[in-house]
């Protein structure tokens, strides 16, 4: 029996590995775990063609342009899907300590949602939500968008959900917790919270009732134009002639059996907004 050439031994080798990765891949999004980077395997899918090409026998003129060929179509194919589903704007943020990520994967030709990935294993990630508007608007290739890490374990981003003017605000936390029944964080807020920087900046929230001074101007919400996302964190929406903004348990916050929050806990305020200005931090009056 012929011994394979060295080479050739290698090439298999090569191939029967990128196969079970690609097997890998594609058995992993019935899980809903993705490819951070989606070109990696159309990349793959190129090897692939390439070294079936090197190592199959060319004996025969009929096989040797039949699998010309066949690797040509694969070839086109691989391309057509690679323009649609490999390329993609990917945004990781993390916040100083390294020790968090937030992943973004956003199809530049595709009417796809962007979806966020949860780190799962090296070069994957585990999809937890999307983003609303994103299909029809691609806001990280405009630029349009903005995280701001608090307390190093919640990522509040901020972007534009279509072309015009209106803004948009998901809070991704990464915060462990050990409480064993839902917390309310409107509730917990009870009371007055001023801001530590500018005293005349304040928060107050009595029985459905929000009142939100801020450079010299007073408006007023109601519990219905809340939204709570998670246990730390809460979205108050405004509209045309009052602004939107987000509230951050800080990782000194601790519910009280009460549902309130312990003397000493602190509070995060973000604008709704893509400018530079980060959240002001608050504490109860």
């Amino acid at each position: 029996m012929k011994e394979m050439p060295k080479m050739k031994m290698i090439a298999s080798a090569v191939f029967v590995l990128l196969l079970m990765f690609q097997s890998a891949v594609l058995a992993a999004r019935s899980y809903d775990v993705y490819l951070v980077y989606g070109w990696i395997f159309f990349i793959n899918n190129y090897l692939l063609i390439f070294l079936l090409l090197f190592l199959l026998p060319w004996n025969n003129v009929y096989v040797k342009w039949g699998v010309r060929g066949c690797a040509l179509a694969l070839i086109v194919a691989n391309t057509t899907f690679f323009y649609y589903f490999g390329n993609t704007n990917v945004l990781v943020s993390k916040p100083a300590s390294g020790e968090h990520a937030l992943i973004l994967k956003e199809y530049k030709n595709l009417r796809y949602e962007t979806i966020s990935l949860k780190p799962f294993i090296p070069l994957f990630g585990r999809a937890t939500d999307v983003l609303e508007g994103s299909a029809d608007f691609k806001a990280i290739e405009n630029s349009q968008y903005k995280v701001e890490w608090v307390s190093g374990d919640t990522a509040v981003l901020s972007y534009r959900p279509d072309k015009g003017t209106s803004l948009a605000q998901t809070i991704f936390n990464f915060r462990g917790s050990d409480y064993v029944r839902y917390q309310y964080v409107l509730v917990s807020l009870t009371g007055k919270w001023k801001e530590e920087d500018n005293p005349e900046n304040y928060f107050i929230y009595d029985q459905g009732e929000i009142v939100y001074a801020n450079n010299g101007e007073l408006y007023y919400y109601g519990e219905e134009e809340t939204e709570q996302q998670g246990i730390f964190s809460l979205i108050v929406n405004g509209n045309e002639s009052k602004p939107s903004f987000t509230i951050v348990l800080n990782d000194d916050a601790e519910y009280e059996e009460s549902g309130l929050l312990e003397e000493g806990s602190t509070i995060t305020i973000s604008p709704v907004s893509l400018d530079e200005e980060e959240g002001k931090v608050y504490h109860k009056n």
